[in-house]
């Protein structure tokens, strides 16, 4: 395939944005859940083109890339369509890396000096340093601050921060509620609900312990806890227990509240794929009775106001999986399961071998 064809497929996924303007330019593509505005496709690409020759302005120019480094926003959108619009690469880094990891992803691209700006600390906007001011520096030595903006055109070897209104702008009230948790904390097994402990129940599925399981416990203390993160909000029910899904959070994206017809859509798919469903015989965490599941631990007198297990029975989650899959065979679909013995929530880091076994002849049939 030539340059030219590269060049031809390309711009036909670059331009979809101005295509889709223009067919239905009055149709909402966006919906920003905190404020309630809409925005359609011909606004969508007004705003696309503007971020586009802002960056142009910037001396950006085809083959350069672009690495952005913010909290997720709806104006991230415009930038992924403005990039390609001159020919730029857009790199994304994203904002729940720790810095560590952003200064090998920074120093991968070796750059030779830096031009920046502030990252100010969400200061108030009399306080901010003037936003023209510019002096060199060594990007690996920079600080990374959550809250600033951080792109990089990677071409001219130069490292840029631009305070948020440039290219961003934060959501009121949004940004501050999610917070690293604490660096320092309960590493032990000497209480049944300290991290360590949790995981080796919940995930790992004793008697296994992966290696790496020191890193992957720091990792938990660097997960981004808040309202619009993990676990995500709440709002309050009348039900047990007392709470149900909110607008904000990864959880709360899993909640029929937003996925909808989520099974008879599964259900529905055409062409009907063979499905393989493998999971760890021992999982408590995805269970009939999950450990985790407020009416397995209600009888316990640990959940005030539980009504018994006629009323809140534990959810069957293996049962509701299965007759899923029943129905999908019934519809013209198959579906293969197989239980590793022994093994917990992560069968593919336990039990590698039979994981694997499984795993890759089911590859071969669907050749």
């Amino acid at each position: 395939m030539g340059c030219t064809e590269i060049d031809e497929q390309l711009r036909a996924v670059t331009d979809w944005l101005d295509k889709r303007a223009k067919l239905t330019p009055d149709r909402v593509a966006l919906i920003d859940y905190s404020t309630g505005s809409e925005t359609t496709f011909a606004d969508w690409n007004a705003r696309a083109n503007r971020t586009a020759n802002y960056l142009r302005s910037l001396g950006i120019a085809k083959g350069d890339r672009v690495a952005v480094y913010s909290s997720n926003r709806s104006e991230y959108l415009d930038l992924f369509w403005a990039a390609p619009k001159i020919g730029a690469m857009l790199q994304n880094l994203n904002w729940r890396l720790t810095v560590h990891e952003l200064k090998g992803i920074v120093k991968s691209g070796a750059p030779a000096n830096s031009t920046k700006n502030y990252s100010h600390q969400r200061k108030p906007r009399h306080e901010r340093p003037n936003s023209s001011r510019r002096h060199s520096g060594n990007c690996e030595d920079r600080s990374i601050d959550h809250q600033g903006s951080f792109f990089w055109p990677r071409r001219r070897y130069s490292c840029a921060v631009h305070p948020r209104q440039l290219l961003f702008r934060h959501v009121v009230g949004r940004d501050d509620a999610c917070t690293a948790t604490k660096v320092q904390g309960d590493r032990s097994t000497d209480s049944p609900t300290s991290p360590r402990s949790v995981l080796r129940l919940l995930v790992w599925g004793p008697p296994f312990i992966p290696d790496r399981e020191d890193a992957l416990v720091d990792a938990m203390f660097q997960v981004q806890i808040g309202d619009t993160c993990l676990p995500g909000d709440k709002e309050t029910s009348p039900n047990l227990p007392y709470v149900a899904p909110g607008k904000w959070g990864a959880t709360n994206a899993m909640s029929p509240k937003y996925i909808g017809n989520l099974v008879e859509r599964i259900l529905a798919s055409d062409p009907k794929v063979k499905v393989l469903w493998i999971y760890g015989a021992d999982d408590v965490a995805v269970s009939n009775s999950a450990a985790s599941d407020p009416g397995t631990w209600g009888p316990s007198g640990l959940l005030p106001g539980y009504p018994g297990a006629k009323e809140y029975p534990p959810q069957p989650m293996m049962d509701q999986i299965r007759m899923i899959l029943d129905d999908y065979t019934r519809r013209g679909g198959s579906y293969e399961e197989v239980a590793v013995e022994g093994s917990g929530h992560v069968p593919f880091l336990s039990h590698q071998d039979e994981f694997n076994s499984s795993f890759h002849a089911f590859l071969e049939q669907s050749d």
